[in-house]
């Protein structure tokens, strides 16, 4: 679904799916049920699935407005409650050839710096 290979509004065939994958039909009613709790899978009727609509302009317009407003605040809060052993995780991530972190002369802080 995520790459396409699957067309919204498609009926999925749970009994397909689980030959293709080598897994037994259970397995994949239990990952549908958990798309259909992410809205990417409907269980409209006893029919069976099919894979959810594609969102409207305006749903994802009303994402990013939400994003906008969240993400800088969970930004700031993930800088203030941050630990020594978590920006070191971090750094330790960081391809150093493009962003690296320094120490701030004063207080400790880790400032950004692209090169």
């Amino acid at each position: 679904m995520m790459e396409h290979e699957i067309a919204p509004m498609t009926r999925i065939c749970i009994d397909a799916v689980a030959a293709r994958l080598g897994v037994a039909p259970t397995a994949v009613r239990e990952a549908l049920d958990r798309l259909e709790a992410d809205g990417l899978a409907q269980k409209p009727t006893i029919r069976g699935y099919t894979t959810s609509a594609l969102l409207s302009a305006e749903e994802v317009d009303q994402l990013f407005q939400m994003r906008t407003l969240l993400e800088p605040l969970a930004a700031a809060e993930a800088a203030r409650s941050r630990s020594r052993k978590l920006t070191d995780a971090l750094e330790a991530e960081v391809d150093p050839r493009r962003i690296s972190f320094r120490l701030g002369p004063a207080r400790g802080d880790h400032a950004l710096q692209s090169q």
